[in-house]
Order: structure tokens, then sequence, then C-alpha cells
């Protein structure tokens, strides 16, 4: 839960909490998909409906399938973008910007690199190491002494994560080559290594070069990510992609620091669309069961108290995994028994692979550009309240 949205409703946790926990009860329909323990999302549907005034902020534990394995160039096109427009069109009177801006067209949250090699990464100059353990969506990179990273972007403000740790250095934070006040000299040493960010002020609406240096000649920054806001940084819906492509449930689950540096994104409700991956590696339904559980406990012991809301694929072809998608649909299925755990089957709104039109899909796995709509325009009926829903905006660059 943002900072923000506790001032404004602390009164009310204690309501909230309770609609976390209560019973279960019976799928809730939205047009072709139904949502198993529905009453879990109660706490979000609150967070929605104050994101005038505070951030109502979902984070996307994903793979390849949220991060936009395959679509080029073009981020705004990633279902993950076009979820976030989808929710903020849904109040049109907010004022909350929607469309293609940031980085690649992208508002969401861009990591200091993509797994996906399709994607479009950061600039970077110098000694660079990419690692995969800590950052949201574990993609942040170690910047070797006066080494650099680069974003240019179409924003009013940014936030830039970094880590912290006893070994840190001092890193400087620039736009367009000229020094900002407050990024002058930000030190990452520090005896708690955790991730942290910082902050520019605000200025007009326009695209510049963000760019992060590491100062010292003998030691290493940790960058994470950069998020660029257009006057929409303490308001309005946010979708983090905090997805790493290629990753199981299994690898996130043994990461503790990918989930708390995800969770430090402070979100009114995690979304864990997981298990491709594992059904890959030839891991079984009940390993996966185990996987996610671990997740979600992890989650709740580093203090995030929300909804879970816990989504499955469309079935690949037979035969594909070895062994049927549904024992691992319903391995995910049984798994909203916990307390404050939903679950969602997007891949009943969408089509068979084996025939599926052009578009909806890139291969086995992985939506084209058509079937990251319909995830869009799935999630934006379970994750708005029950009622119309205005459809999902297109994207134009």
């Amino acid at each position: 839960m943002s900072s923000a949205r506790a001032l404004l409703a602390g009164a009310l946790a204690a309501v909230g909490l309770a609609a976390v926990v209560g019973g279960p009860g019976p799928p809730d329909s939205r047009e072709g998909v139904a949502v198993a323990h529905s009453e879990v999302l109660q706490p979000w549907y609150s967070a929605l409906a104050d994101a005038d005034v505070a951030p109502a902020t979902v984070t996307v534990l994903g793979d390849s399938v949220s991060e936009g394995y395959g679509l080029g160039d073009d981020l705004s096109v990633r279902w993950v973008s076009r979820l976030q427009d989808a929710l903020r069109a849904q109040d049109p009177g907010s004022g909350c910007p929607t469309g293609p801006a940031g980085f690649h067209g992208t508002t969401s949250l861009v990591p200091a690199w993509y797994a996906a090699a399709s994607l479009p990464d950061p600039r970077t100059t110098g000694q660079v190491r990419e690692i995969g353990t800590v950052g949201p969506g574990g993609r942040a990179v170690v910047l070797g002494p006066g080494a650099t990273i680069s974003w240019d972007v179409a924003a009013s403000e940014v936030a830039i994560g970094y880590r912290t740790g006893p070994a840190g250095a001092d890193l400087e934070v620039t736009t367009d080559g000229e020094q900002t006040l407050a990024g002058r000299r930000v030190s990452t040493e520090d005896r708690v290594a955790e991730r942290r960010v910082w902050h520019s002020s605000g200025q007009d609406l326009d695209e510049r070069t963000w760019t992060a240096r590491n100062l010292s000649s003998d030691r290493t920054v940790t960058i994470t990510d950069l998020t660029p806001f257009r006057g929409d940084r303490d308001r309005c819906v946010h979708v983090v992609d905090a997805s790493h492509s290629g990753i199981s449930a299994r690898s996130v689950s043994e990461r503790v620091e990918y989930i708390r540096d995800s969770l430090s994104m402070n979100p009114d409700l995690l979304l864990v669309p997981l298990g491709f991956n594992d059904a890959r590696a030839g891991q079984t339904p009940d390993e996966l069961r185990d996987s996610v559980r671990t997740i979600i406990a992890t989650s709740r012991r580093m203090g995030y108290d929300g909804p879970v809301l816990l989504v499955s694929w469309h079935a690949p072809p037979p035969a594909f995994f070895g062994r049927s998608w549904s024992g691992y649909r319903q391995a995910l299925s049984d798994l909203d028994e916990q307390d404050g755990v939903a679950y969602v089957d997007v891949g009943a709104a969408m089509p068979p692979v084996v025939g599926a039109p052009r578009g909806v899909y890139l291969d086995a796995l992985h939506p084209g550009r058509e079937g990251q709509v319909i995830i869009a325009e799935a999630l934006t009926r379970v994750l708005s309240p029950p009622g119309p829903v205005r459809p999902v905006p297109s994207t134009t660059r």
C-alpha cells in the first residue's frame, strides 16, 4: 500500500484486512473470465476508487508473457501498458494521462535491462554487469567505476531505483548532460542492503536523457530501474512491470531480494502470472503450487498484506509440455483457498493456439499484439468493480 493511501485510509485498514481474509465465495463471472474468491479483490477496488488522489498500484510478478517477449521497440502495445491505460480510462474525469509516453511508449517501470532480447534496453557505457537477483523483476545492472546507464524518456519527472550496501559508491544523476541539484551526489553506501529511490523534481513534459553515473574510482553502484511520470506520481493507476522473461515460479521463490524489491513498489495488488517456465523445465503441477505458495508466504512475511491475484494463461498445444497444462492451471486454482488469494484463468478468454487469428500469438507460449489486447481487456474486466467497463484504449505513437 502506498504511503499516501495509508494516510488517507488508515482508519479503514481493519475493514480492508477483513475483506482480504474473508470466507470464500462462488466464482464471479466477468464476461468469459471467472474470478474465484473475487471478494479478496475488495481492497483493490477501494484503492481504485481513491486513484484520483492517491496511487493505486498493481505489481506484476510475471515472466515473458508479461514482460512482452517478441514485441519489439514499441512497449506501449504490451498488456501491462494497455491495462494501465484501460484502468485509468474507467474514470475519465480523473485527468490521469493515458497513451504512449515515457520510455519507448511505456510509463510503467523500466528496468536497467530487459530479459527479453527483443525489447529495447537503456544505453550503458563502461564496465557494466547484468544481475538477475535484485530489483523489481530481477533486472539490475552493476556499474563499474565511471560507468553509466541512460534512458531517453518523455516525462515530466522520473524516479531512479538503486541498491544500497556496505560497499556502495556515490552516483550522479544528470539530465541532458547537466547536473541536477538533487542528483549531484547520491550515496549508495549503507549498512542496510535494500532498494531505494531517487526522485527528480517536476518539469514540463518533454523528451530528456536521464543518466546515472558511478562517481567512484574503485567501487560499484547497482541501478535497478527508472519510472517515468507525467504529473501522476502521487495519484492514478500504475501497473508495474516486475516481470522477467524465462523466469519460473521456482526461481522467483528462491530469490528473496527479487521479491522484496518488487514489493518495494508499494502495491495495492500483487498479480502473479507464473507457471509456463516451470512446466517447460519439467516441474510437476504440485511443484508449481509449492513454489507459488512460497512466493505468497515470503511476501506476507515481508509485510505485504494486500490481495494476491493468481493468473493462468492459455493452454499451449497438446503435449507441448509433455503433460497437460490443465494440471498446472488446477494447481494455481487450488491456491485460491489461501486467505487473501484470488484466481482467474485469463486463458479462457483467448482462442486456442492452433487456428487462432493472425496476431493473437507469436508462438505456442507468447501472445502477439492482438493477444495483448485480449489479455488487457480480460484483466480490465477483472480489476474493475462490477458494472459497465470502458474498452481498452488503442495505442498510437
